[in-house]
């Protein structure tokens, strides 16, 4: 009858943890009782440890350029131009007429005190201002300022290096 081989070699035997934390395999006590045979395994651990460090693996430089160019703004400029034309009247009134605006055209009464046999107000004449508004066209020569960002990559030697 063939022989068993030792214990260490049996793999498919279950492993059992002693009462002080070592894991045997369970021929590792003899099947006599007043004889045991230790057998020692060896328990390792492996433990990472990570770190970071510092790489300089290059600079960017970064640099503005201001340019001037010479603009010409245009814009529409809108005026008003007022012509005045007198216009009498000559009529009594009761009190003083009000300041008034008819089609476009602001109307003033001027009046005057006459010494009748009753003191009344008299309009003599009434001033009619016309405004007219235009339009005019006009080029301004103005200087406007635009930046432009320079990016540099440079090696950590500090040469130039292409970008892709």
């Amino acid at each position: 009858m063939p022989q068993d081989p030792p214990a260490r070699e049996r793999r498919d035997d279950p492993l059992v943890t002693t009462d002080d934390g070592v894991a045997v395999y369970p021929d590792a006590f003899t099947r006599d009782a007043g004889r045991v045979d230790e057998q020692v395994v060896t328990l390792a651990e492996e433990r990472a440890h990570i770190s970071r460090r510092l790489v300089e693996r290059g600079i960017v430089r970064v640099s503005t350029r201001t340019e001037v160019v010479d603009h010409v703004e245009r814009a529409d400029l809108e005026y008003q131009t007022a012509t005045v034309t007198r216009h009498p009247v000559n009529r009594f009134v009761d009190s003083m007429p009000p300041t008034r605006e008819e089609d476009d055209v602001l109307i003033l009464p001027v009046v005057e005190e006459r010494l009748v046999v009753e003191k009344r107000l008299f309009v003599t004449e009434e001033i009619h201002i016309h405004r007219n508004r235009a339009t005019e066209a006009v080029e301004l020569p103005v200087s406007l300022r635009r930046q432009h960002a320079v990016v540099e990559r440079l090696a950590p030697d500090g040469a130039t290096r292409d970008e892709p």
